[in-house]
């Protein structure tokens, strides 16, 4: 018994001492460990920490600065032509995916004041674009509109002024709406939702303003260009206002319609604090037009080349081909020759097209083969098992007839 009379508990003796010095020793330097490495996370993290709460950049140019800049970049160029593919492209709208390995390879020329050209080209996994028996080419120049397509050797003219929009489709050419290079300034500018798609249009708008402080777009601080509620531009300054993305609002829920992003850009003319930029790589994604930003569309390009300055009015001269078959009105051929014709086709047929047939006509002939196998087979059966029970039925009969 202790001096406080409990006798369950014992006087403690110099191991049981030591053993507790050393626990305690443990613990401590536990405690210093976990309290160093505490200060090094922090330490290690106070920049981070600082240039989360730093305050907003401030804008460093003015409205009037980035419109001389949009100035001098779309100055630099009389003409341009690109050449692009498709990547990706994705469409919730669509009931069945695209074949494997399709995409589309387009061509498009601009030139000042009034001249436009468009080359579409489709391929498959099978069939390179080259190939395309539906390839089409648009060309307008100031009084006419061409549309021709090249395997077929048809085409068909039409009066179009120098002033109109363009026709058909053409106002939904994706290279041209997600960079905003209009160099037609004798036409209308393709729009999208009530917003014009060119860039030199915001100059001389006063519907923008510039905000105040600068937007990190995809690793880029941005400036940033608004109309309230209808269009938002992300330009990279140090770069004469390169486009870095944009993203133009629905009418009535005042959300995303469509959001361009463009990637990777190059110096295409003039200096870099002057010049024009452009991107390598484009990315469109289209909304449902609901506050949830719903994508119901996506589509990736990838530019392969784009030349500046390089096009004359002879790059939009329609040229008739050998055998060439005008369809406006009752179909007829206005140009001689084409006796290779047939047999550019017939060379088509061969190779795309008899092939994959005579494939699916073999594999055809096995479902059909394997289909009367089975329906044979069941009809064996059926006759054998009718024959086994009228044999039954026969004998039972028999040995029945012996009794009595």
């Amino acid at each position: 018994m202790n001096r406080r009379g409990n006798m369950n508990e014992s006087r403690p003796t110099r191991g049981m001492l030591g053993r507790r010095c050393v626990a305690g020793w443990r613990n401590g330097a536990s405690w210093i460990w976990n309290y160093i490495a505490s200060f090094l996370v922090v330490v290690c993290n106070a920049p981070a920490t600082a240039a989360a709460l730093e305050a907003p950049r401030s804008a460093t140019v003015t409205f009037d600065d980035i419109r001389a800049m949009l100035d001098s970049q779309i100055g630099c160029a009389a003409s341009i032509h690109i050449r692009y593919h498709s990547v990706a492209e994705w469409d919730a709208n669509e009931l069945k995916a695209p074949p494997a390995g399709a995409h589309v390879d387009v061509e498009v020329r601009q030139m000042r004041p009034f001249y436009f050209g468009v080359e579409i080209h489709h391929g498959t996994a099978t069939i390179p674009s080259a190939r395309d028996p539906f390839q089409v080419a648009y060309c307008l120049d100031e009084q006419r509109f061409h549309i021709s397509f090249p395997f077929n050797r048809t085409f068909s003219v039409r009066s179009w002024a120098k002033s109109d929009r363009l026709p058909g489709s053409l106002p939904g050419e994706l290279c041209v709406n997600a960079t905003g290079i209009w160099l037609l300034s004798g036409r209308p500018s393709p729009q999208q939702n009530g917003v014009s798609l060119a860039l030199g249009d915001i100059m001389h708008s006063d519907k923008y303003a510039l905000r105040s402080y600068l937007e990190e777009v995809m690793g880029t601080w941005c400036h940033v260009i608004e109309w309230p509620g209808r269009d938002v531009l992300w330009v990279d300054c140090r770069r004469s206002a390169a486009l870095v993305a944009r993203e133009i609002f629905s009418d009535d829920a005042h959300s995303p319609a469509v959001r361009y992003d463009l990637l990777e850009h190059v110096l295409l003319a003039g200096n870099p604090e002057a010049g024009l930029w452009f991107p390598r790589r484009v990315r469109s994604t289209a909304f449902r037009g609901t506050d949830d930003r719903t994508i119901i569309r996506n589509v990736q390009i990838q530019i392969d080349a784009a030349v500046v300055n390089g096009l004359t009015q002879s790059n939009f001269a329609f040229v008739v081909p050998d055998g060439g078959v005008s369809v406006d009105g009752e179909p007829r051929q206005v140009s001689a020759g084409g006796e290779e014709y047939l047999q550019t086709v017939a060379s088509w047929i061969k190779e795309f097209y008899v092939a994959k047939s005579h494939i699916a006509l073999q594999v055809h002939g096995l479902k059909w083969f394997g289909l009367c196998f089975l329906v044979t087979c069941s009809g064996v059966l059926a006759i054998h098992r009718k024959s086994k029970r009228s044999s039954l039925g026969n004998a039972s009969s028999l040995s029945s007839a012996r009794r009595s």
